[in-house]
């Protein structure tokens, strides 16, 4: 169940990388760091498709977790209700064999009475 827990937690950290797919990384205030900025500006502006193009598939990766998520607590739940009704049948099965073994005995006694 910890798989399950740390399911929000995992898609918003999905979601907070996808909002950082093309994005500008940091840069000092040096010309150095302005020169960077201007190359990085100039391959986004060459790449512009591939971006696009990742940030569907991110979309994509990001509701098939979604939709793996929801049916993993879908069979989390089943799974615990087939495990209640296992443990009642269990139980009732011990009390009517208790119940046969007690008339059982009880039969015993009457035969050997006899």
């Amino acid at each position: 169940m910890a798989a399950s827990s740390d399911g929000p937690a995992r898609i918003e950290a999905l979601f907070r990388a996808r909002a950082g797919i093309g994005a500008a990384p940091p840069a000092p205030p040096t010309l150095r760091g302005r020169a960077g900025a201007l190359g990085v500006a100039a391959v986004r502006r060459a790449v512009f498709w591939l971006l696009l193009q990742l940030d569907r598939f991110h979309g994509a990766v990001i509701e098939a977790f979604e939709d793996q998520q929801q049916a993993t607590e879908d069979l989390n739940g089943a799974v615990g209700k087939a495990l209640e009704e296992f443990v009642r049948r269990e139980r009732e099965t011990r009390d009517r064999l208790a119940a046969v073994e007690a008339e059982v005995e009880r039969l015993r006694r009457i035969a050997g009475e006899r």
